[in-house]
C-alpha cells in the first residue's frame, strides 16, 4: 500500500508523522525517538516553508548524528549530519546561524574521516577553517585534519598542521637546530 502512494503524499505524510511526534515530545524534547522524528521531518523537509522549522530540523539532525556518531554508526550519523547541513542551505548560514554551521560541518568533517572519505573530510575541514572565528575554533578543526593526516601515514602534513594549530594558540615549537 505504501508503493502506491505517490511520493508527494508520502512526503506530506512524513512531515505530518513527524510533526506530531515531535509536538507529543514537548516539552522534555524527543528523547528515545529523536531518530524516529527526525527521519520522518527528514522525508518532508523539501516541504518546509518556514525558515525557524527548517533550522530546528537541522539541530534535531545534528543531536542525532552526534548521537548515532557516539554509537559508532557513522554511516548514519553522516545521513543525519548531511541533512541538517541541507536545512540550512539557502538561509544566511555562517552569519545567522553560525554556531549550527560550525557545529554541523566539524562533525560532518570528523564522521566522513571516521567513514575514510578521506578526500571529503579534507574539503570540510578547509571550509571550516575559512569559516571559524576563533583561534580555538580553528585549533578544534586542526585536530581533526591531524588524525586524519596520521591515519594515512602522512606525518609530515600531520606535524605541519601540529604546528600550525599551536600557532595559532601562540605556542611556537622550533623546527631547527634541534638536539638530539
Amino acid at each position: 500500500a505504501y508503493d502506491l502512494i505517490d511520493e508527494a503524499e508520502k512526503q506530506e505524510a512524513h512531515l505530518q508523522i513527524g510533526r506530531l511526534l515531535l509536538e507529543a515530545a514537548q516539552p522534555k524534547g524527543p528523547g528515545e525517538n529523536l531518530f524516529e522524528i527526525v527521519d520522518h521531518l527528514n522525508q518532508g523537509c523539501t516541504l518546509m516553508d518556514a525558515a525557524a522549522e527548517r533550522i530546528e530540523l537541522a539541530r534535531l539532525n545534528l543531536e542525532a548524528g552526534q548521537k548515532a556518531k557516539q554509537a559508532t554508526a557513522y554511516a548514519a550519523a553522516l545521513t543525519y549530519l548531511a541533512a541538517g547541513i541541507n536545512c540550512l542551505s539557502g538561509t544566511e548560514m555562517w552569519t545567522a546561524h553560525y554556531e549550527l554551521a560550525f557545529a554541523l560541518h566539524r562533525e560532518r568533517a570528523q564522521v566522513e574521516y571516521f567513514n575514510g572519505n578521506f578526500a571529503e573530510a579534507e574539503a570540510l575541514v578547509t571550509l571550516v577553517l575559512a569559516q571559524a572565528k576563533t583561534p580555538l575554533e580553528k585549533a578544534e578543526v586542526y585536530h581533526t585534519l591531524i588524525m586524519q593526516q596520521t591515519l594515512v601515514a602522512d606525518y609530515e602534513a600531520a606535524m605541519a598542521s601540529g604546528l600550525q594549530a599551536l600557532a595559532l594558540l601562540d605556542f611556537n615549537l622550533p623546527t631547527t637546530d634541534l638536539q638530539a
